[in-house]
C-alpha cells in the first residue's frame, strides 16, 4: 500500500516522538472535525464592492463572464475584532453562464434575440418577446449563478427595462438587491444600492420600498464574509426603521420571519474580543428573538419565532467564544425541549449543541447530549432528532480535544458503535454510516493521546479506512494524494 509522504511522516513521528501531540494531516491540511462540521448559517466570498454612484446600466461592451469588480478596503472598529462566519461555505458560481452573458448583452444592446425570417419585423418580434417576466427570469438566473458580476448584471438589466417600454416594480428591485445579498457584497453596499435605485426611480409609482426589499438588504448583511459590530448595528437600525414605518401605517413595511432571521444571523456572526461592556453578538441575537416574540404576542407581526430562529440562536452561542457558551447553548436547547414558542428541537439543534461542547473539549457532556437525543428518537418522543453521522463525529471530536486520559478509547468506542448500528440496518441507514471524518477524528484522538500504543492504533485505523475505500466505499476516500 502506498501512502502519501505527509501521512507517512505522521506515523514516523508517532514512533520517534511518543510524547508529541499531533494533529493528523493528509495533503498538508490540519485535520479538524470541528472546522468541517461547525454549524453555520453563513456564506463566504471575497470582499468585492465596486463603486456605483447611481443606478446606471452598464454598456454591452463592459459585460462579460470574466469582468470582476475591483475590491475595496473594508474598515472596522479598532477595538472590535470581527470574525468570519463558520463554516465558511464557498460559493460555487455556475461555470456555464455563457447563455446568461449572451442573453444579457443582447437585451442591453438591443440585438435580435433569435433568428427571424427576412420578411419579419425584427424589432416588433423582439419587443413582443421581451416582457417584465423576461427580465425577472434573467435577474433570478444571475442571482442563482453566484457569479462575481451577478449584481452588476442584474442592476444593468433593471435599468434597461425602460428602453423596452417596461417599468421596474418593487419586485424587480427586491430581486436586484437579492443578487447583492447572495453574492456576499455586504449589507452596507446593498443598502446604498437600494437607496440609489429609490432615488433614481422616485417618480415611478410601482417602485416603493417594502418589507421584501428591506429584508433582502438584511440578508446581505447576514451573508457578508466578515461582520463587524458596526454592520450589525446598521442592520438593526434598518429593522427599526421597518418597524417604525409599519407602526406609522405602512403595512407593506411590516417585518416578517425572514427579516428577523437575517438580523439574528447577522448578530450571531459578530464577536467582541475585548469584552469591555459591549454585548457580544450572541446576546444581541437572543435579544432579537425576544423582540420578535414580543411583537408577535402584541399581534403587531404575523410570524412567531420558528425552528430556524431558535437554531440560529443556538449557532450564535455555539460560535461565540464566550465563557460558558456551551452551557448557555444547552440551556436554550432545554427550553426548546419544553416547547418554547411551540418549537421542538431537531437533529440540527442537537448537533449545534454537541459541537459547542466539542469546541470546549467536553466529551462527557457531548456524549450525554447524544444519548439524550437518541433516547428521544427511540422512544418516539421526538422523531425529528435522529442522531446522524455528524452527531457521532462531533462527540468523537469532543473527546479528541478533551483532557480525558481515556479520550482516545472512548472516541474509538463511538466509532465502533456507528459501525455496529450501520451493520444492524443491513447497511441501509446511511444517516449513521461512518465516513472519512469519523475515522480521521478517531485517528486524531489517538494521535493526541499519551498511550504507548497510539502509533499502532493510528496505523491500524488508517489501513482499515483505506482498505474499505479500495473495496469501493467512496465515503472513506482519504484526502491525501497517493504516490
Amino acid at each position: 500500500m502506498k501512502v502519501s509522504t505527509t501521512a507517512f511522516s505522521v506515523f514516523l513521528g508517532l514512533f520517534t516522538l511518543p510524547q508529541s501531540v499531533i494533529s493528523f494531516s493528509l495533503s498538508n491540511q490540519k485535520l479538524s472535525a470541528t472546522s468541517v462540521y461547525t454549524t453555520e448559517l453563513q456564506s463566504t466570498i471575497g470582499d468585492v464592492t465596486p463603486t456605483i454612484s447611481k443606478a446606471e446600466p452598464a454598456s454591452a461592451s463592459t459585460i462579460s463572464a470574466t469582468s470582476t469588480p475591483a475590491p475595496t478596503k473594508t474598515t472596522t472598529t479598532p477595538s472590535i475584532k470581527s470574525k468570519s462566519k463558520k463554516p465558511a461555505r464557498k460559493r460555487k458560481p455556475n461555470k456555464d453562464i455563457n447563455f446568461l452573458v449572451k442573453r444579457t448583452n443582447q437585451i442591453i444592446s438591443h440585438a435580435p434575440l433569435c433568428n427571424t425570417d427576412s420578411s419579419t419585423d425584427t424589432n416588433n418580434d423582439k419587443e413582443q418577446s421581451i416582457t417584465t417576466q423576461t427580465f425577472h427570469w434573467l435577474i433570478d438566473d444571475w442571482t442563482k449563478s453566484l457569479h462575481a458580476t451577478a449584481p452588476e448584471h442584474s442592476l444593468s438589466l433593471m435599468n434597461s427595462m425602460k428602453e423596452y417600454g417596461l417599468s421596474p416594480t418593487s419586485k424587480t428591485v427586491t430581486k436586484v438587491i437579492l443578487a447583492y445579498a447572495k453574492c456576499g457584497r455586504g449589507g452596507e453596499r446593498a443598502e446604498k444600492v437600494l437607496e440609489s435605485i429609490l432615488e433614481d426611480y422616485q417618480h415611478e409609482e410601482d417602485i416603493r420600498p417594502n418589507a421584501y426589499s428591506y429584508t433582502a438588504v438584511l440578508e446581505a448583511y447576514a451573508n457578508a464574509d466578515i461582520i463587524s459590530v458596526k454592520d450589525a448595528t446598521m442592520a438593526e437600525k434598518l429593522m427599526e426603521s421597518m418597524i417604525k414605518a409599519a407602526k406609522d401605517g405602512d403595512e407593506s413595511m411590516k417585518p416578517n420571519a425572514k427579516s428577523f432571521l437575517a438580523l439574528i444571523r447577522t448578530w450571531g456572526a459578530v464577536w467582541d474580543s475585548t469584552h469591555n461592556g459591549i454585548e457580544i453578538g450572541a446576546r444581541k441575537a437572543e435579544n432579537c428573538l425576544i423582540r420578535m416574540r414580543g411583537l408577535f404576542d402584541d399581534e403587531f407581526i404575523d410570524d412567531s419565532p420558528n425552528l430556524y430562529h431558535h437554531n440560529a440562536i443556538l449557532s450564535a452561542w455555539s460560535n461565540s467564544g464566550e465563557e460558558g457558551s456551551a452551557e448557555r447553548t444547552e440551556a436554550l436547547l432545554f427550553q426548546m425541549e419544553k416547547g418554547a414558542d411551540g418549537v421542538n428541537p431537531n437533529t440540527v439543534s442537537y448537533n449545534i449543541c454537541i459541537d459547542a461542547y466539542a469546541k470546549d473539549g467536553n466529551g462527557r457532556n457531548a456524549e450525554a447530549l447524544l444519548n439524550r437525543m437518541d433516547e428521544f428518537y427511540q422512544t418516539r418522543e421526538n422523531r425529528e432528532c435522529k442522531p446522524n453521522t455528524r452527531s457521532y463525529n462531533s462527540v468523537m471530536n469532543a473527546y479528541a480535544k478533551s483532557s480525558d486520559l481515556n479520550a482516545s478509547f472512548k472516541a474509538e468506542i463511538i466509532l465502533r458503535k456507528m459501525e455496529s448500528l450501520y451493520k444492524e440496518s443491513d447497511e441501509t441507514d446511511r444517516d449513521i454510516k461512518p465516513d472519512f471524518i469519523s475515522f480521521a477524528t478517531v485517528i486524531n484522538a489517538w494521535g493526541r493521546s499519551m498511550e504507548s500504543l497510539k502509533a499502532e492504533k493510528v496505523l491500524t485505523l488508517y489501513r482499515e479506512m483505506f482498505s474499505s475505500y479500495r473495496r469501493g466505499d467512496l465515503s472513506l476516500r482519504p484526502n491525501g494524494k497517493y504516490l
